[in-house]
């Protein structure tokens, strides 16, 4: 649940993307897709040197490499947030809870489980793997850091879509 104070919620339910910005975003997607697939193209021989032979030593040295950092990042990341928070919620306020509707639940889950499985199946490939590729490496690090921002990447949005809870004050 989110918890949004009674002056902001007006905001949430006015707020809404122009269309001018919609066609921003999609012409930066465009361009995005159309960049990745150029550099994919271009640098497909460098990839091919990005091989190197490993031992499980070496393997479970580079899984925690790639976990304990992303693991510290998030922990500095909730930490900051949670000191945000404590300095705004001094004053008297009044907080409803704003429930997401329920596509985004299903679809909130649905990213979960298919990128937790992403990550145990890569976890579990360079853990038995003789040969690894520092793209494997990194596509594990991208799908744990999915995992673990997941909720900042679907609920951050300037319209939430879902029914208002109780009101509480302190």
């Amino acid at each position: 649940m989110i918890e949004v104070k009674e002056a902001e919620l007006k905001q949430i339910l006015t707020i809404s993307t122009s269309k001018e910005e919609n066609d921003k975003r999609d012409a930066l997607a465009t361009l995005t897709s159309g960049l990745s697939i150029l550099i994919a193209i271009t640098t497909k021989s460098i990839t091919d040197y990005l091989d190197f032979t490993t031992s499980i030593y070496i393997n479970v040295l580079l899984i925690i490499l790639t976990i304990l950092p992303m693991l510290s990042f998030k922990y500095m990341i909730d930490k900051n947030k949670k000191n945000k928070l404590k300095i705004r919620s001094t004053q008297i306020q009044a907080y409803a809870y704003v429930l997401p509707s329920v596509k985004y639940i299903v679809q909130n889950i649905f990213f979960y489980i298919v990128f937790l499985l992403l990550f145990i199946i890569s976890l579990a490939g360079l853990l038995t793997l003789k040969h690894t590729n520092i793209i494997f490496v990194v596509g594990i690090i991208m799908t744990l850091m999915f995992i673990l921002f997941q909720n900042v990447l679907l609920y951050a949005q300037t319209k939430i879509d879902g029914k208002l809870g109780r009101m509480n004050s302190k």
